[in-house]
């Protein structure tokens, strides 16, 4: 049975989190990421199957804080449009995080097979909140527009016209009660 070193994991994380924004995605090594955080090579395996499941966890830790902001934006929104404008915001808020890790070649190569389950993964943790939300303004029994909601959330990234029109829409579809 591998030995367990205490605080390994958040050490690795944190070691390999700050390797990737000096140096990039293709410049990280598991070698000099176990060397920096005091074990052995093959210790990190332990923890992480490669490097590829390392950086994962990392984005997961920021996916995981987005997700808390998103819930937090959906409780204390007034409004449908409040609250799908700040689920939005915490997505451009993790995205600004990561978008210059994702426009290097090497991790757009390495993300496209899983595009499409990633994408749903995603969707799929956006409409929770959407349903949350309809449901708290009072909107549970029309929810028939999720999927779409959810579309054009994630769509309208870093492009302000579109999130004005989605405003707008959701203003239309749900107004103030």
């Amino acid at each position: 049975m591998p030995k367990i070193i205490e605080g390994a994991r958040e050490k690795i994380l944190a070691n390999a989190k700050r390797r990737l924004f000096e140096n990039g995605y293709q410049h990280i090594s598991l070698r000099e990421v176990a060397k920096e955080s005091g074990i052995a090579t093959g210790t990190i395996y332990n923890y992480f199957a490669n490097k590829d499941y390392l950086i994962a966890n990392i984005m997961l830790e920021d996916w995981e804080k987005a997700v808390e902001k998103m819930d937090s934006k959906v409780t204390s929104a007034v409004t449908v449009k409040e609250g799908v404008l700040g689920i939005c915001q915490a997505i451009d808020e993790f995205c600004d995080i990561y978008v210059s890790i994702w426009q290097q070649p090497s991790v757009a190569a390495a993300a496209t097979p899983d595009l499409e389950h990633r994408h749903a993964f995603l969707a799929n943790q956006i409409g929770e909140k959407v349903n949350r939300l309809l449901e708290e303004k009072g909107y549970g029994n029309q929810k028939n527009f999720t999927a779409l909601i959810v579309e054009l959330i994630l769509s309208s990234n870093g492009k302000e016209e579109v999130r004005k029109q989605l405003g707008t829409l959701m203003e239309q579809l749900y107004p103030s009660k």
